[in-house]
């Protein structure tokens, strides 16, 4: 069974269980019937499918899995295919070989592939979502047309091909060492946390994180302030404000290696 995460409820870790992911915990072959694609016509599954998984026999396989979606009674899958480069210390083989031809391979297993590609968060957060978007309405087009005919009918459903670096938005570089792009990234890049403060140093914090992709409370409050025109000048000086919060922040996380407890502690009031 695979493990849900308590922050995301409708989170399926299936760790530890490597090539089963689009058929067993996707499609409904395995023991999470209860999430399956089958005799589900509403629901939707995305399944994240590291490139170093996809080289098991049974993931391989799986890929086939598509041919027993009915898109008149059934649900969907969406595959995310995340080629980062590496598995535990050696190149990953669908990484290596040529977009088009990867594509092509793809096509001939019965899917529609869109690439994701790129580094800079910012940038590929809005191409992922814009992704996200095509794939989820060629999927409504696909079950729309079968169930208004009531022919079932054999669908190329879509998928994704992500592509981003090994370790992303990790160290670049521990000890002198490369880190992310590298296999080294599959590791524990920061394992001496309590005994080597320059480790302690370079572990973000998640609020660092947040910051980092401007996701956190200050920045979408800088974000909302920035969009009104009637706030421009009132809240001139409560933008400095949460600037300044960041900047504490940001301190605080990197001399104890935590982020402030009033920040760590905090919950929506409502």
């Amino acid at each position: 069974m695979g493990n849900r995460v308590a922050e995301l409820a409708a989170l399926v870790d299936g760790a530890g269980r490597l090539g089963r992911a689009v058929t067993a915990d996707a499609a409904g072959k395995g023991e999470l019937l209860e999430e399956a694609a089958f005799d589900n016509p509403d629901l939707l599954v995305a399944v994240a499918v590291a490139d170093g998984e996809a080289e098991t026999g049974s993931l391989a396989t799986s890929w086939h899995s598509n041919k027993f979606l009915n898109p008149v009674p059934d649900g969907a899958v969406l595959p995310i295919l995340h080629l980062n480069g590496y598995k535990i210390n050696n190149p990953t083989l669908l990484s290596r070989i040529p977009g088009e031809e990867l594509a092509n391979l793809m096509r001939g297993y019965g899917w529609t592939p869109h690439f994701v590609e790129g580094d800079d968060p910012m940038v590929l957060y809005q191409e992922m979502a814009a992704t996200l978007d095509r794939c989820m309405a060629e999927t409504r087009t696909i079950q729309g047309e079968a169930r208004a005919s009531g022919k079932a009918v054999r669908a190329h459903w879509p998928m994704i091909l992500l592509r981003t670096p090994k370790g992303w938005t990790g160290p670049k570089t521990v000890d002198g060492h490369k880190m992310e792009g590298f296999w080294r990234a599959h590791q524990v890049p920061l394992a001496g946390i309590h005994e080597n403060p320059e480790h302690l140093k370079q572990l973000n914090t998640p609020l660092e994180l947040a910051i980092n992709n401007e996701i956190d409370r200050f920045s979408l409050a800088i974000d909302v302030i920035n969009r009104l025109p009637h706030l421009q000048v009132a809240g001139a000086h409560v933008k400095e404000k949460l600037r300044d919060m960041q900047i504490e922040c940001r301190n605080h996380a990197y001399t104890y290696g935590i982020d402030k407890p009033n920040v760590a502690d905090w919950t929506w009031p409502f």
